[in-house]
């Protein structure tokens, strides 16, 4: 049984300012709700889990997996929601599955905008660094890998004509960033959906892996990461 043929999938992603969740039954979406969070601490999630079992007629004890979003983004989020789906899943010995919150939001991005040669997800890693991964319509089938680097080295990178930014940060992002020429941003602070984060797992199932947070904050920083794009 494939990730997302499973009956009853529980989604979370906490990684950004607006936590979601969502019920999933053979990779269609049943209910879900989103709610900002505090300081990347997404505070009610439990209690939100239960109303949202509850209103779904899924008691908490048949999840099949849990499926978690393990960053980039804020620490405190990511922790209490790979804490959270890893205990949910204690007494049944179910499955909890992470992947990357990046790649749900540039699966969600690519479906919006279907005409752009290359989008680039990026947020604050703080200390004047950026992370970011850049996907490109030439390599459409390649789960990009993270770079992390100073926000002033960002404009240098060699992405194609009309390349898209897209970011969970956009309101501290878009008037510091001085981005490639012929660029453009995403409007708004842009997130993961469950529906993009079901759509990853459909078409990547090697996206998904045992939850691991990913770290960003130089000098400390614990990820793959790919050649220089400057």
């Amino acid at each position: 049984m494939t990730l997302t043929e499973r009956k009853n999938m529980l989604v979370i992603d906490a990684s950004s300012s607006q936590v979601v969740i969502g019920i999933t039954n053979h990779e269609q979406c049943q209910k879900e709700r989103c709610w900002p969070s505090s300081r990347g601490n997404p505070g009610t999630l439990v209690a939100n889990i239960q109303q949202l079992c509850r209103a779904s007629n899924v008691p908490l004890h048949s999840l099949d997996t849990v499926l978690v979003g393990c960053g980039p983004g804020h620490y405190a989020g990511l922790r209490i929601s790979v804490t959270v789906a890893q205990t949910l899943q204690l007494p049944s010995r179910g499955k909890v599955w992470g992947l990357c919150s990046a790649h749900a939001l540039l699966t969600k991005t690519r479906e919006e905008h279907p005409q752009a040669p290359a989008i680039v997800a990026c947020g604050d890693a703080r200390r004047n660094h950026i992370w970011l991964y850049l996907w490109q319509h030439a390599r459409e089938n390649v789960l990009p890998l993270m770079q992390c680097i100073p926000a002033d080295h960002v404009k240098d990178i060699c992405v194609p004509h009309g390349c898209l930014f897209t970011s969970p940060d956009y309101d501290r992002l878009h008037t510091r960033l001085q981005l490639p020429s012929t660029s453009h941003w995403v409007r708004g602070n842009q997130t993961p959906t469950v529906s993009s984060m079901i759509r990853l797992a459909h078409k990547y199932p090697v996206a998904c892996a045992t939850p691991s947070i990913l770290y960003v904050h130089p000098p400390v920083a614990r990820m793959p990461l790919q050649d220089s794009l400057v």
